[in-house]
């Protein structure tokens, strides 16, 4: 492997653990729904009795065979990678930190720590070339 795959691939997952972070300990505690896979997550496990982290598995794994039934074998290894990696960073974070509550106990600083974890998360991801994955994101 050379080195700038690794860098890459170091990048993405860094990237991804900061879009994880955001959503285990901002949005998911404080009741908040983005529109994102994960928003749609935290919707559904509120009609199936789902973990979060399954939820969002389920989620990227439809949304990677419709990328790749519509965009093509193009979509590319990185979605795949932090799409997958989100679902298992979300699901050891469940374990580590069962019914956690905000740090904040407000929606709106919630909302902010949000927003101000994620984007960094997905500027990480940016930079890293995983755009189709942060169109998934976003989506």
């Amino acid at each position: 492997m050379n080195k700038t795959l690794i860098k890459e691939y170091a990048i993405m997952t860094f990237g991804s653990l900061l879009v994880a972070i955001a959503i285990i300990f901002f949005m998911a505690p404080g009741g908040l729904v983005f529109g994102s896979a994960s928003g749609l997550a935290m919707i559904l496990i509120e009609i199936f009795p789902i973990k979060l982290s399954v939820m969002n598995l389920i989620l990227n794994i439809l949304f990677l065979i419709m990328g790749f039934i519509f965009i093509g074998k193009d979509f590319g290894a990185k979605t795949v990678y932090c799409s997958l990696l989100m679902s298992v960073y979300l699901a050891i974070f469940e374990i580590l930190f069962p019914n956690f509550v905000s740090f904040t106990n407000d929606q709106l600083l919630d909302a902010i720590g949000y927003i101000v974890v994620v984007s960094v998360g997905l500027a990480v991801l940016f930079n890293a070339n995983a755009l189709l994955y942060i169109s998934i994101a976003l989506s």
